[in-house]
């Protein structure tokens, strides 16, 4: 294990080294065609790292897609992972913070939990005499 975390280790030093070392020619060459755009020499080492540097990030954003494909090949669809779970347990209950009626609000948990009681056993009993209860009847 700690073989390979050496070796891994290096080869990011390698690559941060071999980037730095690209980034530098490019930089230079761009300055020195600033003042001499027609000469070819500086032309040619600046296509040439430019080349170069293209293609390290290219291995690299292909290496990253194959890691992605692995960890799915190793952990399945999480989409569906996280559609099972979430179906498994239950959506999550979500408690009303404040309630808003005719005469006002009413925010604590338990009376809350007693008018909404109380609103739909007025609503299906079979005493139906209360107006806003029979306005609720005929909706439903």
């Amino acid at each position: 294990m700690s073989c390979n975390n050496h070796l891994t280790k290096s080869k990011k030093r390698l690559r941060r080294a071999t980037i730095r070392t690209h980034t530098k020619k490019i930089q230079l060459a761009e300055a020195q065609l600033q003042g001499d755009p027609t000469n070819k020499g500086v032309r040619d080492i600046l296509s040439d790292s430019q080349a170069k540097l293209a293609e390290i990030y290219q291995n690299q954003v292909s290496r990253n897609q194959h890691l992605s494909s692995a960890n799915w090949f190793r952990y399945g669809n999480t989409c569906s992972k996280n559609f099972f779970d979430f179906h498994k347990l239950g959506p999550k209950k979500t408690l009303l913070r404040e309630l808003e009626i005719e005469s006002g609000a009413i925010s604590g948990q338990s009376d809350i939990t007693q008018y909404v009681t109380e609103f739909y056993t007025k609503l299906y009993s079979l005493e139906s005499h209360l107006l806003n209860t029979h306005e609720a009847q005929a909706r439903c």
